[in-house]
């Protein structure tokens, strides 16, 4: 798996971090292999908050460097996406994202999502973006009113 989780974009773990998603929601974590059996992707993914908070949030979605541009990101992104209407019912998507990972954030933005806010030193030496997606349940797209003020890491987890 070092293909896909070792570059500068990508958050490592402690192995508690990966073992306490696969104890809680197995079924929210996502590998792509390429043809001769390599990790060629990853996803984690949990589902929290309550009330109109309820979401399904992105831990982690890395592409191995071969591999992208290849829409492994947006199967991966669309599968998560459609686990978390069918079997959570959750209102929106989120995902923390670098802002100077103009890719990635191009991606999601074509994927539907939206800066929900920035949150202030979140990652060594950078803020990031808190993107949003509604997904059915949340008819009026009330989870993608952007809030117009940046937020602080202990605040974010707030909703």
């Amino acid at each position: 798996m070092n293909a896909v989780n070792l570059d500068r974009y990508t958050e490592n773990f402690q192995p508690n971090y990966y073992l306490n998603y696969f104890a809680k929601s197995p079924e929210l974590i996502y590998v792509t292999q390429s043809s001769n059996g390599t990790v060629s992707g990853l996803m984690m993914g949990k589902v929290e908050g309550v009330d109109d908070l309820y979401h399904a949030h992105v831990s982690a979605l890395s592409v191995a460097r071969q591999h992208r541009r290849s829409n492994i990101a947006k199967l991966l992104m669309a599968e998560f996406e459609s686990l978390a209407e069918r079997v959570y019912d959750t209102y929106f998507s989120d995902l923390y994202v670098r802002p100077s990972n103009c890719t990635a954030v191009l991606l999601y933005k074509t994927l539907g999502y939206i800066v929900y806010r920035r949150v202030l030193n979140y990652y060594t030496n950078e803020d990031a973006y808190d993107m949003r997606k509604s997904l059915h349940r949340d008819a009026t797209k009330k989870s993608m009113v952007p809030l117009p003020h940046p937020t602080n890491p202990t605040n974010a987890d707030a909703g």
